[in-house]
Protein backbone atom coordinates (compact mmCIF):
# COMPACT_ATOMS: atom_id res chain seq x y z
CA UNK A 1 0.00 0.00 0.00
CA UNK A 2 3.09 2.16 0.30
CA UNK A 3 4.28 4.29 -2.72
CA UNK A 4 7.87 3.38 -4.03
CA UNK A 5 9.22 6.51 -3.09
CA UNK A 6 8.26 5.90 0.06
CA UNK A 7 9.18 2.46 0.60
CA UNK A 8 13.19 3.86 -0.79
CA UNK A 9 12.65 6.12 1.99
CA UNK A 10 12.10 3.89 4.42
CA UNK A 11 15.15 1.96 3.13
CA UNK A 12 17.30 4.31 2.95
CA UNK A 13 16.74 5.88 6.61
CA UNK A 14 17.10 2.60 8.06
CA UNK A 15 20.69 1.75 6.84
CA UNK A 16 21.65 5.46 7.95
CA UNK A 17 19.63 4.50 11.34
CA UNK A 18 22.13 1.50 11.62
CA UNK A 19 25.96 3.23 10.78
CA UNK A 20 24.03 5.75 13.72
CA UNK A 21 23.66 3.64 15.88
CA UNK A 22 26.91 1.49 15.43
CA UNK A 23 28.65 4.61 15.40
CA UNK A 24 27.26 5.49 18.76
CA UNK A 25 27.22 2.81 20.59
CA UNK A 26 31.02 1.75 19.63
CA UNK A 27 32.61 5.54 20.06
CA UNK A 28 29.79 8.03 21.46
CA UNK A 29 27.22 6.82 24.04
CA UNK A 30 25.98 10.38 23.37
CA UNK A 31 25.18 10.15 19.65
CA UNK A 32 24.26 6.62 20.28
CA UNK A 33 21.46 7.86 22.91
CA UNK A 34 20.04 10.86 20.63
CA UNK A 35 20.00 8.55 17.46
CA UNK A 36 17.52 5.80 19.26
CA UNK A 37 15.74 7.64 21.30
CA UNK A 38 14.94 10.31 18.17
CA UNK A 39 14.20 6.68 16.03
CA UNK A 40 11.36 6.10 19.17
CA UNK A 41 10.02 9.12 18.89
CA UNK A 42 9.75 9.48 15.49
CA UNK A 43 8.58 5.72 14.96
CA UNK A 44 5.98 6.23 17.43
CA UNK A 45 4.66 9.13 15.73
CA UNK A 46 4.66 7.23 12.81
CA UNK A 47 2.53 4.69 14.25
CA UNK A 48 -0.62 6.62 15.37
CA UNK A 49 -0.16 8.41 12.05
CA UNK A 50 -0.61 5.32 9.91
CA UNK A 51 -3.01 3.99 12.63
CA UNK A 52 -5.19 7.33 12.16
CA UNK A 53 -4.95 6.77 8.12
CA UNK A 54 -5.92 3.46 8.26
CA UNK A 55 -2.87 1.29 7.39
CA UNK A 56 -2.58 -0.81 10.98
CA UNK A 57 0.11 -3.54 9.70
CA UNK A 58 2.38 -0.38 8.61
CA UNK A 59 1.23 1.16 13.10
CA UNK A 60 2.44 -1.91 14.25
CA UNK A 61 5.54 -1.90 12.67
CA UNK A 62 6.31 1.37 14.04
CA UNK A 63 5.31 0.68 17.46
CA UNK A 64 7.73 -2.28 17.48
CA UNK A 65 10.62 -0.32 15.74
CA UNK A 66 9.90 2.31 18.55
CA UNK A 67 9.83 0.41 21.40
CA UNK A 68 12.92 -1.73 20.16
CA UNK A 69 14.84 2.26 19.69
CA UNK A 70 13.52 3.05 23.36
CA UNK A 71 15.04 0.21 25.75
CA UNK A 72 17.90 -0.52 23.13
CA UNK A 73 20.33 1.96 25.41
CA UNK A 74 19.21 0.62 28.78
CA UNK A 75 18.92 -3.03 27.72
CA UNK A 76 22.94 -3.05 28.95
CA UNK A 77 21.85 -2.01 32.50
CA UNK A 78 18.96 -3.99 32.34
CA UNK A 79 20.85 -6.92 31.86
CA UNK A 80 23.07 -6.27 34.73
CA UNK A 81 20.38 -6.45 37.31
CA UNK A 82 21.42 -7.51 40.50
CA UNK A 83 18.53 -9.77 41.23
CA UNK A 84 17.93 -12.96 39.17
CA UNK A 85 14.15 -12.08 39.45
CA UNK A 86 14.38 -9.20 37.83
CA UNK A 87 16.06 -10.57 34.79
CA UNK A 88 13.16 -13.29 34.50
CA UNK A 89 10.76 -10.18 35.12
CA UNK A 90 12.43 -8.24 32.65
CA UNK A 91 12.55 -11.12 29.76
CA UNK A 92 9.51 -12.17 30.41
CA UNK A 93 7.86 -8.42 30.30
CA UNK A 94 9.49 -8.42 26.47
CA UNK A 95 8.49 -11.38 25.66
CA UNK A 96 4.93 -11.06 26.59
CA UNK A 97 4.98 -7.70 24.83
CA UNK A 98 6.30 -9.00 21.52
CA UNK A 99 3.76 -11.64 21.58
CA UNK A 100 0.88 -9.58 22.15
CA UNK A 101 2.36 -7.58 18.95
CA UNK A 102 2.79 -10.70 17.08
CA UNK A 103 -0.48 -11.74 17.63
CA UNK A 104 -1.90 -7.83 16.96
CA UNK A 105 -0.36 -8.02 13.48
CA UNK A 106 -1.51 -11.78 12.61
CA UNK A 107 -5.25 -10.76 13.76
CA UNK A 108 -5.01 -7.48 11.85
CA UNK A 109 -3.40 -8.74 8.63
CA UNK A 110 -5.87 -11.68 8.55
CA UNK A 111 -8.97 -9.30 8.59
CA UNK A 112 -7.91 -7.10 6.36
CA UNK A 113 -6.94 -9.59 3.83
CA UNK A 114 -10.15 -11.27 4.47
CA UNK A 115 -11.79 -8.04 3.61
CA UNK A 116 -9.59 -6.94 0.73
CA UNK A 117 -10.79 -10.46 -0.65
CA UNK A 118 -14.52 -9.68 -0.11
CA UNK A 119 -14.51 -6.75 -1.36
CA UNK A 120 -12.69 -8.16 -4.76
CA UNK A 121 -15.21 -10.14 -4.88
CA UNK A 122 -18.12 -7.71 -4.60
CA UNK A 123 -16.50 -5.30 -7.01
CA UNK A 124 -16.14 -8.14 -9.97
CA UNK A 125 -19.47 -9.61 -9.33
CA UNK A 126 -21.09 -5.77 -9.39
CA UNK A 127 -19.04 -4.42 -12.18
CA UNK A 128 -20.51 -7.37 -14.37
CA UNK A 129 -23.74 -6.66 -13.21
CA UNK A 130 -23.79 -3.16 -13.73
CA UNK A 131 -22.54 -4.17 -17.22
CA UNK A 132 -25.55 -5.87 -17.73
CA UNK A 133 -27.99 -3.69 -16.42
CA UNK A 134 -26.20 -0.96 -19.07
CA UNK A 135 -26.09 -3.14 -22.03
CA UNK A 136 -30.08 -4.24 -21.42
CA UNK A 137 -30.44 -0.51 -21.17
CA UNK A 138 -28.73 0.01 -24.51
CA UNK A 139 -30.41 -2.83 -26.44
CA UNK A 140 -34.07 -1.44 -25.03
CA UNK A 141 -33.68 1.60 -26.42
CA UNK A 142 -32.07 0.25 -29.65
CA UNK A 143 -35.34 -1.70 -30.22
CA UNK A 144 -37.46 1.24 -29.18
CA UNK A 145 -35.95 3.45 -31.75
CA UNK A 146 -35.24 0.90 -34.49
CA UNK A 147 -39.05 -0.17 -34.30
CA UNK A 148 -40.41 3.63 -34.33
CA UNK A 149 -38.03 4.58 -37.08
CA UNK A 150 -39.84 1.72 -39.01
CA UNK A 151 -43.27 3.48 -37.98
CA UNK A 152 -44.09 5.46 -41.60
CA UNK A 153 -46.07 7.63 -39.51
CA UNK A 154 -43.26 9.52 -37.93
CA UNK A 155 -41.56 9.60 -41.74
CA UNK A 156 -45.32 11.29 -43.42
CA UNK A 157 -45.43 13.63 -40.28
CA UNK A 158 -41.59 14.71 -40.91
CA UNK A 159 -42.16 14.82 -44.84
CA UNK A 160 -45.08 16.95 -44.15
CA UNK A 161 -43.62 18.86 -41.38
CA UNK A 162 -46.94 18.21 -39.69
CA UNK A 163 -46.14 19.50 -35.97
CA UNK A 164 -49.07 17.88 -33.91
CA UNK A 165 -48.37 14.92 -35.39
CA UNK A 166 -44.52 14.62 -34.76
CA UNK A 167 -45.41 16.08 -31.20
CA UNK A 168 -48.14 13.28 -30.71
CA UNK A 169 -45.79 10.04 -31.69
CA UNK A 170 -42.62 11.91 -29.87
CA UNK A 171 -44.83 12.10 -26.90
CA UNK A 172 -45.47 7.84 -27.07
CA UNK A 173 -42.01 7.18 -28.15
CA UNK A 174 -40.47 9.35 -25.07
CA UNK A 175 -42.98 7.98 -22.57
CA UNK A 176 -42.72 4.55 -23.62
CA UNK A 177 -38.46 4.74 -22.66
CA UNK A 178 -37.02 6.30 -19.45
CA UNK A 179 -33.81 6.08 -21.38
CA UNK A 180 -34.50 8.67 -23.70
CA UNK A 181 -33.38 12.51 -22.82
CA UNK A 182 -34.22 14.17 -25.17
CA UNK A 183 -36.11 13.55 -29.02
CA UNK A 184 -35.05 15.39 -32.32
CA UNK A 185 -36.65 14.62 -35.55
CA UNK A 186 -34.41 16.39 -38.73
CA UNK A 187 -35.81 16.59 -42.50
CA UNK A 188 -33.66 15.14 -45.39
CA UNK A 189 -31.54 18.43 -45.30
CA UNK A 190 -30.62 17.94 -41.90
CA UNK A 191 -32.87 21.01 -40.42
CA UNK A 192 -34.43 20.76 -36.95
CA UNK A 193 -38.11 20.24 -37.17
CA UNK A 194 -38.93 19.26 -33.93
CA UNK A 195 -38.01 18.84 -30.67
CA UNK A 196 -39.25 16.68 -28.23
CA UNK A 197 -39.75 17.54 -24.92
CA UNK A 198 -40.23 21.32 -26.26
CA UNK A 199 -37.18 23.14 -27.13
CA UNK A 200 -35.21 25.17 -29.34
CA UNK A 201 -32.39 24.44 -31.84
CA UNK A 202 -29.42 26.75 -31.30
CA UNK A 203 -28.68 25.91 -35.33
CA UNK A 204 -30.51 25.88 -38.45
CA UNK A 205 -28.99 22.97 -40.01
CA UNK A 206 -27.28 20.06 -38.54
CA UNK A 207 -26.88 18.23 -41.66
CA UNK A 208 -22.88 18.37 -40.21
CA UNK A 209 -23.45 15.82 -37.82
CA UNK A 210 -21.97 12.44 -37.69
CA UNK A 211 -25.66 10.83 -36.38
CA UNK A 212 -27.31 12.50 -39.23
CA UNK A 213 -24.73 11.70 -41.87
CA UNK A 214 -24.22 8.06 -40.88
CA UNK A 215 -27.80 7.06 -40.84
CA UNK A 216 -28.24 8.93 -44.27
CA UNK A 217 -25.36 6.92 -45.56
CA UNK A 218 -25.76 3.39 -43.94
CA UNK A 219 -29.98 3.72 -43.78
CA UNK A 220 -29.15 1.94 -40.16
CA UNK A 221 -28.92 2.86 -36.48
CA UNK A 222 -26.08 4.78 -35.68
CA UNK A 223 -24.33 5.78 -31.84
CA UNK A 224 -22.72 8.56 -31.94
CA UNK A 225 -19.84 9.41 -29.66
CA UNK A 226 -20.20 11.86 -26.53
CA UNK A 227 -20.20 15.46 -28.41
CA UNK A 228 -21.41 18.66 -27.36
CA UNK A 229 -25.25 19.28 -27.81
CA UNK A 230 -26.38 22.96 -29.10
CA UNK A 231 -29.73 22.95 -28.02
CA UNK A 232 -31.49 25.33 -25.50
CA UNK A 233 -28.05 26.99 -25.19
CA UNK A 234 -27.08 24.02 -22.53
CA UNK A 235 -24.32 22.54 -24.32
CA UNK A 236 -25.28 19.28 -22.68
CA UNK A 237 -22.55 16.77 -23.31
CA UNK A 238 -25.06 13.85 -25.15
CA UNK A 239 -24.74 10.50 -26.57
CA UNK A 240 -27.47 9.86 -29.49
CA UNK A 241 -28.71 6.81 -31.01
CA UNK A 242 -30.33 7.60 -34.87
CA UNK A 243 -32.40 5.96 -37.78
CA UNK A 244 -32.71 7.00 -40.99
CA UNK A 245 -36.49 7.61 -41.65
CA UNK A 246 -38.00 6.17 -45.05
CA UNK A 247 -41.10 6.58 -46.55
CA UNK A 248 -43.21 3.93 -48.33
CA UNK A 249 -40.94 4.27 -51.49
CA UNK A 250 -38.39 3.81 -49.42
CA UNK A 251 -36.68 7.40 -50.18
CA UNK A 252 -34.80 9.22 -47.17
CA UNK A 253 -36.86 11.76 -45.72
CA UNK A 254 -35.24 12.56 -42.49
CA UNK A 255 -33.70 11.22 -39.11
CA UNK A 256 -35.37 10.21 -36.13
CA UNK A 257 -32.51 10.85 -32.79
CA UNK A 258 -33.18 9.98 -29.34
CA UNK A 259 -30.09 11.36 -26.84
CA UNK A 260 -29.47 8.82 -24.11
CA UNK A 261 -30.38 10.26 -20.41
CA UNK A 262 -26.73 9.51 -19.14
CA UNK A 263 -27.21 11.58 -16.07
CA UNK A 264 -30.64 8.97 -15.23
CA UNK A 265 -28.62 5.50 -16.30
CA UNK A 266 -25.68 7.14 -14.14
CA UNK A 267 -27.53 7.44 -11.12
CA UNK A 268 -29.37 3.84 -11.31
CA UNK A 269 -25.56 2.75 -11.70
CA UNK A 270 -23.91 4.93 -8.71
CA UNK A 271 -27.26 3.15 -6.78
CA UNK A 272 -25.44 -0.19 -6.99
CA UNK A 273 -22.15 0.64 -5.54
CA UNK A 274 -21.45 1.04 -1.81
CA UNK A 275 -21.03 4.34 -0.53
CA UNK A 276 -18.98 3.14 3.02
CA UNK A 277 -16.41 1.86 0.38
CA UNK A 278 -16.86 5.21 -1.89
CA UNK A 279 -17.01 3.11 -4.20
CA UNK A 280 -18.44 4.92 -7.83
CA UNK A 281 -18.76 3.55 -11.77
CA UNK A 282 -17.20 5.03 -14.76
CA UNK A 283 -18.21 4.71 -17.96
CA UNK A 284 -15.86 5.57 -21.14
CA UNK A 285 -16.40 5.66 -24.75
CA UNK A 286 -14.50 4.11 -27.85
CA UNK A 287 -12.22 6.61 -27.16
CA UNK A 288 -11.57 6.15 -23.79
CA UNK A 289 -13.60 9.76 -22.71
CA UNK A 290 -15.77 9.81 -19.78
CA UNK A 291 -19.96 9.10 -20.73
CA UNK A 292 -20.34 8.60 -16.50
CA UNK A 293 -19.15 9.42 -13.62
CA UNK A 294 -20.00 10.74 -10.15
CA UNK A 295 -18.84 13.91 -11.01
CA UNK A 296 -20.26 15.56 -13.65
CA UNK A 297 -16.93 17.74 -14.20
CA UNK A 298 -14.87 15.03 -15.45
CA UNK A 299 -17.58 13.40 -18.21
CA UNK A 300 -16.01 13.81 -21.63
CA UNK A 301 -12.59 13.86 -19.91
CA UNK A 302 -9.75 11.09 -21.22
CA UNK A 303 -9.18 8.36 -18.59
CA UNK A 304 -5.21 7.81 -18.21
CA UNK A 305 -3.95 5.31 -20.99
CA UNK A 306 -2.30 3.21 -18.51
CA UNK A 307 -5.90 3.12 -16.39
CA UNK A 308 -7.40 -0.91 -16.34
CA UNK A 309 -10.56 0.41 -17.65
CA UNK A 310 -8.69 0.79 -20.86
CA UNK A 311 -8.50 -3.16 -20.90
CA UNK A 312 -12.43 -3.54 -20.78
CA UNK A 313 -12.65 -1.65 -24.19
CA UNK A 314 -10.52 -4.56 -25.86
CA UNK A 315 -13.56 -6.90 -24.13
CA UNK A 316 -11.35 -8.00 -21.01
CA UNK A 317 -12.83 -7.87 -17.74
CA UNK A 318 -10.76 -8.63 -14.52
CA UNK A 319 -9.81 -6.60 -11.34
CA UNK A 320 -6.45 -4.87 -11.12
CA UNK A 321 -4.91 -1.82 -8.71
CA UNK A 322 -4.94 1.64 -10.28
CA UNK A 323 -6.09 4.83 -8.95
CA UNK A 324 -9.04 7.34 -8.52
CA UNK A 325 -9.49 10.24 -10.50
CA UNK A 326 -8.72 12.38 -7.68
CA UNK A 327 -5.16 10.08 -7.32
CA UNK A 328 -6.32 7.36 -4.25
CA UNK A 329 -5.13 4.11 -4.97
CA UNK A 330 -7.62 1.97 -5.44
CA UNK A 331 -8.92 -1.54 -6.76
CA UNK A 332 -10.29 -1.31 -10.12
CA UNK A 333 -12.75 -4.25 -11.28
CA UNK A 334 -13.23 -3.53 -15.32
CA UNK A 335 -15.71 -5.26 -18.00
CA UNK A 336 -17.05 -4.36 -21.60
CA UNK A 337 -20.24 -2.73 -22.30
CA UNK A 338 -21.98 -5.77 -24.93
CA UNK A 339 -24.16 -4.37 -26.89
CA UNK A 340 -23.99 -1.82 -30.48
CA UNK A 341 -21.27 0.20 -28.08
CA UNK A 342 -17.78 0.11 -27.81
CA UNK A 343 -18.34 0.93 -24.41
CA UNK A 344 -16.51 -0.10 -21.27
CA UNK A 345 -17.10 0.25 -17.28
CA UNK A 346 -15.39 0.37 -14.19
CA UNK A 347 -16.04 0.31 -10.20
CA UNK A 348 -13.68 1.12 -8.05
CA UNK A 349 -12.85 1.63 -4.61
CA UNK A 350 -9.87 3.81 -2.38
CA UNK A 351 -7.96 1.04 -0.62
CA UNK A 352 -7.88 3.21 2.37
CA UNK A 353 -11.93 2.94 2.18
CA UNK A 354 -11.80 -0.22 2.70
CA UNK A 355 -9.63 -1.43 4.98
CA UNK A 356 -11.15 2.05 7.06
CA UNK A 357 -14.02 -0.70 7.47
CA UNK A 358 -11.72 -2.41 10.20
CA UNK A 359 -11.05 0.63 12.28
CA UNK A 360 -13.53 0.18 15.53
CA UNK A 361 -11.64 -3.60 15.55
CA UNK A 362 -8.15 -2.29 14.52
CA UNK A 363 -8.82 1.01 17.24
CA UNK A 364 -9.63 -1.91 20.03
CA UNK A 365 -6.63 -4.00 19.36
CA UNK A 366 -4.07 -1.39 18.44
CA UNK A 367 -5.56 0.38 22.28
CA UNK A 368 -4.66 -2.64 23.85
CA UNK A 369 -1.13 -2.91 22.84
CA UNK A 370 -0.47 0.54 23.29
CA UNK A 371 -1.53 0.16 26.99
CA UNK A 372 0.59 -3.01 27.72
CA UNK A 373 3.44 -1.58 25.80
CA UNK A 374 3.02 1.69 27.82
CA UNK A 375 2.80 -0.07 31.22
CA UNK A 376 5.69 -2.63 30.24
CA UNK A 377 7.66 0.50 29.28
CA UNK A 378 6.97 2.52 32.70
CA UNK A 379 8.01 -0.79 34.52
CA UNK A 380 11.25 -0.78 32.79
CA UNK A 381 12.18 2.51 33.39
CA UNK A 382 11.42 2.58 36.79
CA UNK A 383 13.83 -1.01 37.29
CA UNK A 384 16.49 0.85 35.45
CA UNK A 385 16.34 4.27 37.26
CA UNK A 386 16.62 2.00 39.92
CA UNK A 387 19.68 0.21 38.87
CA UNK A 388 21.26 3.39 37.50
CA UNK A 389 20.79 5.07 41.07
CA UNK A 390 22.55 1.50 42.42
CA UNK A 391 25.19 1.84 40.71
CA UNK A 392 25.93 6.11 41.62
CA UNK A 393 25.81 5.20 45.24
CA UNK A 394 29.81 5.74 46.39
CA UNK A 395 30.83 2.26 47.77
CA UNK A 396 30.84 1.38 51.37
CA UNK A 397 33.96 1.80 53.51
CA UNK A 398 35.22 -1.26 55.32
CA UNK A 399 34.60 -1.62 58.71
Amino acid sequence: LQTKKTKTALVVGAIVLAIAVWIGYSRKAWLFWSVTWLTAAVSIAGAFFYAQAGFWIWAYFMIVLGLTAMFLPAWDSLEESRSRREQLMIHGIFGVSFSILLSSVVVVGMMQTNLLEQTKAELVNKVHYGASLLTTSLKDTQTTIEAAGKNKEFAVAVEKNNTEAMHNLCTLLFEGNTNFRRLILLDKDGHGVHLHPHGTFDLENYAFRDYFQKSKETKKLYVSDLFEAQADESYRKVVVISVPLLNEEGEFVGVLAGSLDIEGINNRLQQISFEKRNEYFTVIDRNGKRLMHPDSSMIGTDVPQDDPLRNGLLGESGLSEGRTADGEIALIAYAPVDGVVDWAMSLRSPITSIVKLTDQANLAVFSVVVITITFASLFLLTLWARRRRYLSRPPASPQ
